[in-house]
């Protein structure tokens, strides 16, 4: 009886353990980080060739899912160590694009890259990230980079004498709009946290880059001896006399531009920035901007000045019948 009762608690016990390493099986993040790192692995062994560049340190960093498929985008950090030297500045073959594409890594996501390249040893430090596909019931499968095909420097002999055009030895650094533009769609590949929404990081995005757009182009027609007036909102209620104004300079031979604004407030706000050299703006707002009161409270704008008035708005006072107003 004792041992029977002791082959019981024996196998109660495994079954609690089997249960409990299913459970958290279950909730283990998938794909998990050895399945990553083997993948982006293999994909740097492939673009690179064998262990140019080896993993040393890897670790996950959340994941996302991806965007109309069934299927993971998984943000990771990581070390990568030269195990020969290397210059990923070459244009002939594999450089730091085909890196940072082939990691998911915006501009900034990689560090330790050498001017004159990098040797044996050195250290490169990784923020990227990479697309996995679930197929079946436990397996993820990555989305494959292709890394654009290498420059064949092999020319033959016939051709060797006609390649005499000298090649760059660094890649061409991008501009200053260039990385404010990655930095834009990395922001838009981030993981949102647990209080926010993707939709709702998508649009405080898009509201931000919209109004930045709208502020660019204004300030490059004043650059380009354009007036710019800002009169509000598409089909608003100034449009017809914007239009109007725009066309009366274009017979003038001046160049008139009407960037899509906010408002009165909005225009008030463009001129302030200089994105602006005339706005069209409700009598009250112009005057609550010029003595700082209102929504703009604690930042008077004493330099405004009327230059010109449309016609006034009619308004029309009522009141009861039986009240005492009478006229």
């Amino acid at each position: 009886m004792a041992a029977m009762v002791q082959r019981l608690t024996r196998w109660r016990t495994l079954a609690c353990a089997l249960l409990a390493a299913l459970m958290l099986a279950a909730c283990a993040p998938k794909p998990d980080a050895e399945l990553v790192r083997e993948a982006v692995q293999q994909q740097l062994d492939a673009a690179f060739g064998a262990r140019v560049l080896q993993i040393e340190s890897f670790r996950r960093a959340g994941s996302q899912p991806l965007s109309g498929r069934d299927g993971r985008l998984v943000y990771f950090s990581a070390e990568l160590k030269l195990m020969s030297d290397y210059h990923f500045g070459e244009w002939d073959k594999h450089n730091v694009g085909t890196l940072a594409n082939l990691l998911g890594a915006g501009p900034k996501g990689i560090t330790g890259l050498g001017g004159n390249g990098n040797l044996k040893g050195d250290t490169l430090r990784v923020n990227g990230s990479a697309a996995f596909l679930h197929e079946g019931t436990n397996e993820w499968k990555l989305v494959p980079t292709a890394p654009a095909p290498a420059v064949d420097t092999a020319l033959p002999q016939a051709a060797a004498g006609a390649a005499v055009l000298p090649r760059p030895k660094e890649a061409p650094q991008p501009s200053e709009a260039e990385l404010a533009l990655d930095e834009l769609r990395a922001l838009l590949r981030a993981p949102t946290g647990p209080t926010l929404s993707t939709a709702e990081r998508d649009a405080i995005v898009t509201e931000v880059a919209q109004s930045a757009v709208r502020q660019a182009r204004a300030r490059l027609a004043r650059s380009a001896d354009t007036i710019t007036l800002a009169a509000g909102p598409a089909s608003g209620a100034y449009e017809e006399v914007a239009r109007a104004l725009a066309a009366r300079a274009a017979q003038a031979e001046v160049s008139f531009e009407l960037p899509d604004s906010d408002g009165s407030v909005g225009n008030i706000r463009l001129l302030a920035d200089g994105a602006a050299q005339f706005a069209l703006v409700q009598n009250d707002v112009a005057m609550a901007a010029y003595q700082g009161q209102g929504r703009f409270g604690g930042a008077a704008q004493p330099e405004l000045r009327a230059v010109a008035s449309l016609f006034p708005e009619a308004v029309q006072l009522v009141v009861r019948a039986d009240g005492p107003i009478k006229t």
